[in-house]
């Protein structure tokens, strides 16, 4: 998460973009958490953004639930994005099932068309989640079942102990629809991916809703110290820092952090 909040924060803070040396990077191949930004050009930042995936040759579902955030983001601030698709044909049919086209369309400018990838079929599969709206608590439910489905069938784990880390998973993801969009002001936009491979697996959950450090700032307490964005992360996780100033109410991804240590995560 912190390693999210630094990417996604960086990637936000427009008005330092200028000084920002992004830009297309020809060695890079694949798009994930770490190398997202590179793929952005910067031209004109505050007019128009433009984002190649022209020579990508793996995403994972990091880099693709991150790169819809930015899009979301960049069109809530009036920012025009160009997006130049993959070559590959592999990454081309991975984004279509994972919905990334459909997500984005009204976002954005395809410099070729896409819209031929809508025919392709689309076998069952039980590795793959495709990118899922958190809306409701209903909604990180069907999430994390389809988790726990890969973890005691593909990865032969304990139900028990599965069944203990989904509840974990459950009461953090919750935050989306309970807690990123305190009294209305924003959408969230919460959305969720799940990709298992052979010998690990990708469960991604994303918003674009006020940050935990925006959310601190509605309790008075922690509005007068100022955090940073890693600061507030860090209040949150290890002191258990919460929006509500009532006492009994918060604290749980602290407590969340307390049981998956407690699980020897």
């Amino acid at each position: 998460e912190t390693v999210f909040y630094q990417n996604l924060y960086v990637l936000c803070e427009f008005y330092g973009w200028g000084k920002m040396k992004l830009g297309f990077h020809p060695k890079i191949e694949t798009l994930n958490a770490s190398s997202v930004e590179y793929f952005i050009s910067p031209e004109d930042w505050r007019g128009e953004v433009i984002i190649s995936l022209k020579n990508i040759k793996f995403v994972d579902p990091y880099g693709v639930i991150m790169l819809i955030l930015l899009i979301k983001h960049l069109r809530s601030r009036s920012i025009n994005v160009k997006i130049t698709p993959p070559i590959s044909l592999d990454v081309l049919n991975w984004l279509e099932r994972m919905n990334f086209f459909a997500e984005i369309e009204n976002d954005c400018e395809f410099t070729s068309d896409v819209l031929h990838l809508r025919s392709n079929v689309r076998n069952p599969s039980r590795s793959l989640k495709e990118i899922t709206h958190i809306t409701s608590e209903n909604r990180v439910t069907s999430v994390v079942e389809v988790l726990a489905h890969i973890l005691i069938e593909d990865y032969g784990f304990e139900p028990n102990i599965v069944y203990r880390l989904c509840g974990v998973m459950i009461e953090t993801f919750q935050n989306i629809p309970q807690h990123s969009n305190p009294g209305d002001k924003v959408d969230p936009y919460g959305i969720a991916a799940i990709q298992s491979y052979k010998d690990h697996f990708y469960l991604v959950v994303g918003d674009i809703g006020v940050g935990i450090k925006e959310s601190l700032n509605l309790n008075p307490k922690y509005r007068k110290k100022n955090f940073t964005n890693l600061e507030a992360i860090r209040a949150v996780l290890e002191k258990g820092a919460s929006r509500f100033k009532e006492r009994g109410r918060g604290g749980q991804i602290k407590r969340v952090c307390e049981i998956v240590s407690s699980l020897g995560g």
